[in-house]
């Protein structure tokens, strides 16, 4: 497996707002039909990748796989991070973005899949966005985050390549 964690260094945004961005880049022994359809089908996701101490799961999915539009809850400790998908192109991209109801945490994720002779490239790339008193512990929350999202992807991966689950019942 490779995967090549890539980070930017901590920045304000436009508003003053303390930004982080990072990349996760990994290889998954799959076509990337079956990885586009893993992420797209958001209801079958906490069987995919399980749960942790800062993610407790993805509710309230308006549709099953997901399209434009699309809306969904996923359950953190500090609340519901309230998601709707911005951008889709079958099997090449997905842009998700989340945030809490009064947007203290505002995270924007992109998923760019590659065809590889052997499988598929899956790079995801993460910007978090703080405020109040989120922006306060800025650091914190993005090294969390940033732990959560190396979990989940190792778990979708290894999901994936033990055939688990396979989303064409």
């Amino acid at each position: 497996m490779r995967r090549t964690p890539r980070r930017r260094p901590h920045r304000h945004n436009d508003g003053g707002m303390p930004t982080s961005t990072s990349t996760l880049d990994l290889e998954i022994a799959r076509p990337s039909a079956a990885v586009f359809d893993a992420l797209t089908r958001l209801g079958a996701l906490r069987g995919r990748i399980g749960t942790s101490g800062t993610y407790a799961g993805t509710v309230d999915v308006s549709e099953d796989p997901v399209r434009k539009g699309s809306t969904y809850v996923d359950r953190t400790p500090i609340g519901r991070l309230h998601g709707e998908v911005l951008e889709l192109e079958a099997d090449r991209r997905i842009v998700f973005r989340q945030a809490t109801a009064r947007a203290d945490l505002d995270v924007r994720i992109t998923y760019q899949l590659e065809p590889r002779p052997h499988g598929t490239r899956l790079v995801r790339t993460g910007e978090i966005t703080t405020r109040r008193w989120l922006g306060i512990i800025h650091l914190i929350v993005v090294w969390t985050t940033r732990a959560e999202n190396r979990r989940t992807m190792d778990a979708l991966k290894a999901s994936l390549e033990a055939g688990a689950g396979r989303l064409g019942r």
